[in-house]
């Protein structure tokens, strides 16, 4: 495991909610990201034509990790949904603290994720299918710079 998914282990938690629940809205100050791991949610959004489904295995506002993030769209639960929560200040607090490593890869990350959402069409709280792939580009590759810093 990299020094970064160490640390994501000690900021999260589990929550749960029956179909029908807001998990939140848009205009809320977002204070966690989420990863969706049971049941169907819908996300609907203004920069979106209709709603989209959103199912397992899903991170939900990961931009709240890296700074001030204000939801853009609604998100609310289609079934019984479980879904992991991470805290983003208990987040940026163990990152680093514990693993400074983790740190410079997350900072690297985050510029990145900057850097894309500033060429972006549209910013939205969960990654559209295209995005997927790129997401894992961006962790694979601030994991790689991030050890170049510390050899440095």
């Amino acid at each position: 495991r990299s020094p970064l998914a160490q640390a994501v282990c000690f900021c999260m938690g589990e929550r749960a909610a029956v179909p029908g629940h807001d998990v939140f809205t848009r205009g809320q100050r977002a204070h966690s990201a989420a990863c969706l791991t049971e049941g169907k949610m819908s996300y609907s959004s203004a920069r979106l034509e209709e709603p989209v489904e959103v199912r397992a295995v899903t991170w939900i506002a990961e931009p709240a990790l890296w700074g001030s993030w204000m939801h853009v769209g609604t998100l609310l639960t289609v079934s019984v949904c479980e879904w992991l929560d991470l805290d983003e200040q208990k987040f940026r607090e163990t990152i680093s603290q514990r693993a400074p490593r983790a740190m410079r890869e997350a900072l690297v990350y985050y510029a990145e994720m900057v850097e894309r959402t500033v060429h972006s069409e549209i910013v939205l709280d969960i990654p559209i299918e295209q995005d997927l792939a790129h997401c894992q580009e961006m962790a694979n590759k601030a994991a790689n710079k991030a050890s170049g810093l510390h050899d440095a």
